[in-house]
């Protein structure tokens, strides 16, 4: 991979000017936009033409409730007479979809928060005319709590936890159906479980959602790592292909952590069933010893993405590791959902999220090279396939 390393000092820099340089980029701040104004300097002199797409989206505010949804249905159960304890049943059904139900709600409120993506294409390529596009954004999340390592283990999978106690608590709602005797009869062991595990999420959604107040993170893995990365391919691919100009597109995105409106906003703009590029998405680029291909997305309605695609990326990296988005996102899923041909890449050790996820702690200073190398080279090649595919 020894193509790889001039790339490598570049990447590196623009880790640095995003997370050190402009530092906390909320979506729809004024550092997300510096982030993109960044880039598009650094693009326009590598002979790009840079486009702005202003877009609204509905402005979350500080506390939203996530998991406070199944735990006010836990308290609400538990003061229902014991018939209604049935509802127990559909229990893990909501655990499953509290991502959409989440997503619905938030589509709910009033569009007041401002944000933009930034196109960026090879001078004299039209938009309908890029075969490949690769997408990144430049906003870092919110600052997630950490407590004590074992704690913090917990933590990590309580989704996984959640979903399996969700289960667990179903079983008392079957037997209101099939043994309502035995129901009556465990129900003053049950009412104190309920109470508990209702309280207790609250709690937990209220503790990791304003414990920072609010703080943003740095963001040098996620996300200015993906961004950095595409930048940097940018700038090659436009300065070695010996005045040939290849059909390749960069978006970097706006408010993908408030809900993936960026990449929404970038799908509603461009609508045209013609000549749809392949969209390969960069998420967490940075920290991790593998390559991770996200397969799907979601639990209750999963998203795949594109089969091709990911057998591609099998045959170029046979080390690479299917990860499974049970629960989290990425700007793919909007382009997936819209019948683009698309796939997330991202750095990983067993396809969780590194220790510096959401965290001050995700500093440059922390990036891995060596699995920024990997993934570029694999970008590279993954890119000359797709170029070397006959168009239908």
């Amino acid at each position: 991979m020894r193509e790889t390393e001039p790339i490598l000092s570049r990447v590196q820099e623009h880790i640095a000017e995003l997370s050190e340089r402009i530092g906390e980029r909320p979506s729809g701040s004024r550092e997300e936009k510096a982030a993109q104004e960044l880039i598009a300097t650094h693009l326009n002199k590598s002979g790009y033409s840079c486009h702005y797409q202003s877009f609204t989206y509905p402005a979350v505010p500080a506390f939203f409730p996530y998991l406070t949804l199944p735990g006010i249905l836990l308290l609400v159960i538990s003061l229902l007479p014991g018939v209604w304890k049935i509802l127990l049943v559909g229990f893990p059904f909501l655990v499953a979809g509290l991502p959409d139900i989440h997503g619905w709600l938030i589509d709910r409120m009033a569009q007041k928060a401002h944000s933009q993506n930034l196109l960026a294409l090879p001078a004299g390529i039209a938009i309908d005319e890029v075969r490949v596009m690769l997408c990144a954004h430049v906003d870092s999340g919110r600052i997630i709590p950490r407590a004590g390592w074992w704690v913090q283990g917990i933590l990590n999978n309580y989704m996984v936890i959640l979903e399996v106690c969700a289960w667990l608590l179903a079983i008392p709602g079957l037997l209101y159906i099939t043994m309502p005797s035995v129901a009556e009869a465990i129900q003053p062991l049950c009412i104190p479980v309920f109470v508990f595990s209702g309280f207790l999420l609250i709690w937990l959604d209220i503790w990791q959602q304003m414990g920072y107040r609010g703080k943003t993170s740095p963001g040098a893995n996620d996300y200015a790592s993906g961004a950095a990365l595409c930048t940097a391919l940018a700038e090659e691919y436009a300065t070695t292909r010996g005045g040939v100009v290849e059909p390749i597109g960069f978006v970097f995105s706006g408010a993908e952590e408030a809900g993936l409106f960026g990449a929404k906003a970038f799908v509603r703009g461009n609508r045209s069933d013609k000549n749809k590029p392949v969209v390969i998405n960069l998420d967490m680029v940075g920290c991790g010893k593998r390559v991770g291909m996200v397969t799907r997305s979601g639990r209750l309605k999963p998203y795949n993405t594109d089969a091709r695609l990911v057998q591609m990326v099998r045959s170029l990296e046979p080390d690479a590791l299917a990860v499974d988005y049970k629960y989290r996102g990425g700007d793919f899923i909007p382009f997936a959902q819209a019948g683009y041909r698309a796939i997330s890449l991202e750095a990983t050790d067993h396809g969780g999220v590194p220790i510096t996820y959401h965290h001050a702690s995700d500093k440059a200073e922390n990036i891995q090279p060596e699995v920024i190398a990997k993934l570029a080279h694999l970008v590279r090649q993954m890119i000359a396939g797709l170029l070397n595919e006959k168009q239908p």
